[in-house]
């Protein structure tokens, strides 16, 4: 078996159509730049599930319902992408129930925010504007006025059962 180098030999052409050799530099400079592209995939690749977890925990954030006496309201939620977790805190603040502001924000590994405007178009109902206190309390109010028609109708039963009884 021989072990001679080829020694000396000169940049072969690097193209799709080149029959040409290539040296050890050439080899190299090839290999050199597949690892840096690999280095910045695996870069990459680690940012992409961080945002995963950032974009998890932002979009764990939601407003509650419409409340005439409380229109600011805050969410805490958390997100996680293949081992990578963030922490996001929000606001949302409804001037009237068809406007909403909202803002967020999370950490872990890289920070993000966000801000974001909704606006209700179209007719509005009739009940627009009810609190829920309003309801809940109108809600009690026929419970008792059920209670007492309930107790008119069972003396009214017990008068008629008299009446039929003195009509035998």
């Amino acid at each position: 078996m021989n072990h001679n180098k080829i020694t000396n030999v000169t940049d072969g052409e690097v193209s799709p159509t080149s029959k040409e050799a290539i040296n050890g530099s050439q080899l190299y400079e090839a290999t050199k730049e597949v690892r840096d592209v690999s280095s910045r995939v695996e870069r990459l690749d680690d940012r992409v599930d961080k945002v995963g977890a950032h974009a998890a925990a932002l979009a764990a954030l939601h407003p509650l319902d419409f409340d005439r006496g409380n229109k600011l309201d805050l969410a805490v939620g958390t997100g996680s992408c293949r081992g990578n977790t963030a922490l996001a805190i929000g606001a949302f603040y409804r001037s009237d129930n068809r406007t909403l502001l909202s803002l967020g924000g999370s950490t872990g590994g890289e920070n993000m925010w966000n801000f974001g405007v909704s606006v209700k178009l179209g007719r509005t109902s009739q009940y627009e504007g009810v609190s829920k206190a309003q309801l809940i309390a109108e809600n009690e109010e026929l419970k008792r006025n059920d209670t007492l028609l309930d107790q008119k109708i069972q003396e009214f039963m017990k008068i008629v059962a008299e009446l039929q009884q003195k009509m035998k």
